[in-house]
């Protein structure tokens, strides 16, 4: 009797470890499958690479800049403050020295670089190479990383070394985030009414809203709104941005000009990022006819 009663705890233990275990995998936090970059080279001052893909994984984009430093995403920053320099004190976490050089879309089953991929050649120095991919898992991050390798690439454009600086990095919306991006408007100061542009970047991966309003003051003021131009962006890339406005308010717009009025557009940026944090930057530009 009581080896039956022993056998039954024993029974009631061994399942009640055995749901222990499951209920715990399926809490686990899902574990990043980013893609393995495993060769990294240049020819001809074009970088090359190959690159295994995981289970559930498609190739996304490759980067390539000076300095191997990422923000909080793992893309590598288009801008940055090397803390070396002490003089360098901007108001724009933005402003700096140029870091990415390079950043090409990969097709979704892509594992390699050659070089007749079309980028220009690179000068001669030392650069950092990581490889994006999207990993299907639901609670992973969106955009992963594979490791970052550092190339040294000599005059002659071919690779004299290559070596492994960084591990693989997530990217991707954060739980909770409510930071917004750091954004960067780009104009030229005085513009053709028909050609008016700016250029915008964000520090991670959403979109960029471009708008413009032209105010024409005196006794017949009216304001002009501009038809807004957006575009979905990766973290880093400089867009373009232009913006137009109707034939009949652009006709009205030069009759002013010629009449000798100096108008100026208000430009502005506003960055959102996935979780809908934003961001908005103006400016001024003078118009031309």
């Amino acid at each position: 009797m009581a080896t039956a009663r022993l056998a039954r705890h024993c029974h009631a233990l061994v399942a009640l470890a055995g749901a222990t275990i499951v209920l715990a995998l399926m809490s686990a936090p899902a574990v990043a499958s980013p893609p393995s970059l495993q060769t990294v080279g240049a020819t001809g001052g074009l970088v090359t690479g190959t690159w295994s893909l995981p289970s559930g994984v498609r190739a996304q984009f490759f980067e390539v800049a000076k300095y191997p430093d990422v923000n909080v995403y793992g893309y590598f920053r288009q801008k940055l403050v090397r803390p070396e320099d002490p003089l360098a004190q901007p108001r724009d976490p933005l402003d700096g020295a140029e870091s990415q050089v390079r950043f090409g879309v990969l097709d979704s089953s892509q594992t390699s670089l050659t070089p007749a991929d079309p980028t220009p050649p690179l000068p001669a120095g030392v650069y950092y190479v990581h490889i994006a991919g999207h990993d299907a898992c639901g609670a992973c991050p969106a955009i992963e990383f594979s490791a970052t390798f550092e190339i040294n690439i000599g005059p002659d454009g071919n690779s004299i070394s290559s070596k492994v600086v960084a591990p693989g990095t997530g990217g991707g919306v954060v739980a909770g985030d409510r930071t917004p991006p750091v954004a960067q408007l780009r104009y030229s100061k005085r513009q053709d009414i028909d050609k008016l542009l700016v250029r915008g970047r964000m520090s991670e991966p959403g979109t960029l809203t471009a708008r413009a309003v032209v105010d024409v003051g005196g006794l017949l003021a009216k304001i002009y709104t501009f038809r807004p131009r957006t575009r979905k962006v990766s973290g880093g890339v400089l867009a373009k941005l232009p913006l137009k406005v109707s034939k009949k308010k652009k006709r009205a717009l030069k009759r002013a000009m010629r009449r000798g009025k100096r108008l100026r557009a208000r430009v502005s940026l506003t960055a959102t990022d996935r979780a809908g944090n934003s961001i908005t930057k103006h400016g001024t530009i003078r118009l031309k006819r």
